[in-house]
């Protein structure tokens, strides 16, 4: 199983590199997922990301890198053939676009974008179960009505907040006929407003540039064609948008207002990420190469590195958001056809970075359609906070590296790895490869001091390994 570590500048080698000299190779009939402790940026980039990539096995989703390893790699990488997609979204050296409402295609879709997005934004706000479920039935109806009925222009997530804060605008003749509303309040809620006659087809989503700042700003315009009114109405009462908006319209007035409130509070965190560009909202300088091309990933030698602020709580749900649906995208493809390029996922740092939805899931189904995940982690401790199930999601991983436990919990979590593998017997090749087999079961302060000299390599139902950096 395994594998010595071969030269790096060779490539064609089927194998996953996890430190100086243990390879693992891609197809071993379990799952490939890794979870990788204790490395810092430098060290991962060097002794794991680096290597990989220059062997060319894979195509790789990278998350959590610095700009400046991204673009270090990015030159480093096309002298070998690789082809570099590179997106940051803090919006300075993108070389691709990247929207996500661009990649809906169904129902579905949506729904995922909106747990990213309530999973990762604003864990402040406290709502009840009902609350919370119509604040993603509301949001999956705003979503799926940019997708469905408005122009292709308007559709991003910044619109949404503008669709928002008109559940609070009256039309014009609400003062003059109040008895035709059920409710009015002083702040200006109503249960009749600008986002129900958006809804209505009374009311259509227009962009218009001023002609002397040339900002483009969105308008909630009447229709006075009474054949596009028509026109307009029909395809509303097809459509999904429509279904998911009257269930929220079917809760009580205190209810919608406090849910509308809360999903303001959420997507104000994408005000200032957007910005204009040849008439596009997007995440890029000038000099992007276009939008970003998920289907190129099942070709080979094709990389995606994503690089972001972590302290951005715009880019941490971002990232969750792209990840899903790049995974979505290849999953469905795999089901049209045999896929033979393996794409894996590197994620660093998704205790501070992004929460991935369904990351239990993601990790047992993700073999059958040649995918794998390396999750990159500064402690386990830090990790079990965040997903309350740790201890099952963990049990999805076949390969566990730790490069430094920093805390005796992690060094307890590794210990358990190890006194799990050595239940079994192994047939062990001694002094093959220049990789130290485990016999024993180390305590914690053994685990612990491994930084000073080697790193842990635990493969599952095959056996634990010291490998010595050099």
């Amino acid at each position: 199983m395994i594998k010595r570590k071969v030269n790096t500048t060779e490539q064609g080698k089927q194998g996953v590199t996890y430190s100086e000299n243990i390879q693992i190779p891609i197809r071993t009939g379990k799952n490939n997922n890794a979870l990788i402790v204790g490395a810092n940026d430098a060290e991962m980039q060097k002794r794991f990301i680096e290597p990989n990539l220059l062997q060319a096995n894979d195509s790789y989703v990278i998350a959590g890198i610095p700009e400046i390893s991204a673009f270090k790699i990015q030159h480093e990488m096309e002298e070998y053939g690789r082809h570099i997609q590179i997106l940051d979204l803090d919006g300075y050296m993108s070389t691709v676009q990247y929207d996500p409402l661009k990649h809906i295609d169904a129902e579905e879709d949506a729904k995922k974008i909106v747990d990213c997005i309530i999973n990762n934004a604003l864990d402040d706000c406290h709502l009840d179960s009902l609350e919370l479920q119509l604040e993603k039935t509301l949001l999956t109806s705003l979503i799926l009505y940019l997708v469905e009925i408005a122009d292709e222009s308007v559709c991003n997530l910044n619109t949404i907040l503008w669709m928002l804060k008109l559940a609070y605008i009256l039309p014009a003749n609400a003062r003059a006929r109040p008895s035709q509303y059920t409710y009015y309040c002083s702040n200006g809620f109503d249960v009749n407003n600008h986002l129900d006659e958006l809804f209505n087809g009374q009311r259509k989503i227009v962009q218009s540039i001023h002609y002397r700042t040339n900002q483009r700003h969105l308008n909630c315009e009447d229709i006075n064609n009474n054949n596009e009114e028509s026109k307009l109405q029909d395809l509303l009462c097809n459509s999904l948008c429509l279904r998911q908006y009257q269930l929220f319209k079917c809760s009580d007035i205190k209810t919608q207002k406090k849910v509308i409130t809360d999903a303001i509070m959420r997507f104000s965190l994408f005000t200032d990420i957007y910005k204009y560009e040849r008439g596009k909202m997007s995440y890029q300088k000038s000099n992007t190469n276009g939008e970003l091309d998920i289907q190129s990933l099942r070709q080979p030698k094709s990389c995606l590195l994503i690089t972001y602020s972590k302290a951005s709580e715009a880019t941490k749900v971002l990232t969750a958001i792209l990840i899903s649906q790049i995974y979505d995208s290849l999953m469905r493809e795999s089901y049209e056809s045999r896929q033979e390029v393996h794409v894996k996922f590197i994620i660093d740092g998704i205790d501070n970075a992004c929460f991935i939805p369904e990351l239990k899931h993601k990790l047992t189904s993700c073999q059958n359609s040649n995918m794998s995940f390396d999750i990159l982690l500064p402690s386990i401790t830090i990790v079990e906070a965040i997903y309350n199930d740790w201890n099952y999601i963990s049990q999805a991983f076949n390969v566990y590296v730790c490069f430094d436990a920093i805390d005796e919990h992690t060094a307890e979590y590794f210990r358990q790895k190890i006194k799990k593998n050595m239940k079994n017997k192994y047939a062990f090749q001694k002094n093959k490869y220049p990789v130290a087999c485990i016999q024993k079961i180390l305590d914690k302060d053994e685990i612990m001091m491994l930084s000073d000299y080697a790193c842990l390599v635990v493969v599952s139902k095959t056996g634990q390994y010291i490998d010595a950096k050099k």
